[in-house]
């Protein structure tokens, strides 16, 4: 798309944008640097073409949005994350998946984006499209960590995060709370996506795809294999007793899943039980929802450099896909 085209598709959808959208745009409409200077006069210029008075008047509550929620002072004008609301039970999301963080808070990082890289999850958002339900987070975890407690949502000190110093000097309390903003924005549009999920399904379950280094010490130095399987499956976040079946299901079909020519090694609980975000969705819907906590030891990248494998990228993303099947099926011994 170019700018134009951007701005047009903008002004036209915002009468009837869908509520999850309106915390950013579309992950196909992304501007860079340059643009960014120009997109708010283009909205408005685009829409009192279109549609006169009215356009204008569109135009400028966008305006007020983009403003309010912070994607003006965003790098790349990106959305803070998007949510794509199929007819499926199943919801694939990688909140973890993110690299950019605003221009603010550039100034003030510490870490190189190298360093930033191998603390993220990057490639987990290639695999989303595993169900017609999808969360991405497109802000980095140094931004806002939505996988945390709220109070421990944004990286202040060294121990919040691997022991790295991520801030030149302490934030103010103005530049923590647009971080806390992001934060709680993620969280009011993930209640409405999944209230709305649950209007058309009794159980839903979420499969929250990450990843996690295994070479901290040196590319060449790998953790014992023991402690770090290549597939953890977390389930602390739910009723597990109920919820048996298709946790048995995933964890067989992963296991049994031809990996050119290798089984993974599948185990539960071990390195990881699950974070914050499956937390709050227990909390939320009870017995009704299943979020399994899906961490992708990184033999699939370079974790030092991040460069990933395609072959290894194509084949977790095919074994995801093919698990809808049996998990389906077991969803209806409930």
């Amino acid at each position: 798309m170019n700018n134009y085209e951007i701005t047009k598709y903008l002004v036209l959808r915002f009468s009837r944008i869908h509520l999850f959208t309106m915390f950013g745009l579309p992950k196909s409409c992304q501007l860079n640097k340059q643009a960014k200077r120009h997109v708010l006069p283009l909205i408005l210029d685009v829409g009192r073409a279109i549609d006169g008075g009215l356009g204008r008047i569109k135009a400028w509550f966008w305006v007020i949005v983009v403003t309010k929620t912070g994607f003006v002072d965003r790098k790349f004008m990106a959305a803070n994350h998007s949510f794509k609301t199929g007819t499926s039970p199943i919801v694939f999301a990688a909140v973890h998946d993110g690299h950019e963080i605003r221009d603010e808070l550039e100034g003030l990082s510490n870490l190189t984006e190298g360093e930033r890289l191998r603390e993220e999850d990057p490639y987990t958002s290639k695999w989303v499209d595993g169900s017609d339900n999808e969360i991405v987070v497109h802000h980095s975890r140094f931004e806002a960590d939505v996988n945390r407690p709220r109070d421990k949502g944004v990286y202040q000190r060294p121990e919040d995060a691997w022991g790295l110093q991520v801030w030149k000097s302490p934030l103010s309390a103005e530049v923590l709370n647009r971080s806390l903003e992001v934060y709680d924005g993620f969280y009011r549009a993930c209640g409405s996506f999944f209230d709305e999920l649950f209007s058309q399904h009794q159980n839903i379950i979420v499969y929250d795809i990450h990843s996690y280094n295994h070479r901290r010490e040196s590319a060449q130095q790998e953790a014992d294999p023991a402690e770090n399987p290549e597939v953890n499956i977390g389930t602390q976040n739910m009723d597990r007793e109920r919820w048996h079946p298709v946790v048995e299901s995933l964890m067989q079909h992963f296991r049994s899943f031809d990996y050119s020519g290798r089984r993974l090694d599948t185990r539960e609980n071990i390195k990881f039980k699950g974070g914050y975000f499956g937390k709050w969705l227990y909390s939320r819907y009870g017995k009704n929802i299943c979020p399994v906590s899906i961490e992708f030891k990184k033999f699939f990248m370079d974790e030092h450099t991040g460069e990933g494998y395609e072959n290894d990228l194509e084949l977790i993303g095919r074994m995801l896909r093919s698990s809808r099947k049996p998990v389906l099926e077991a969803l209806k011994s409930l």
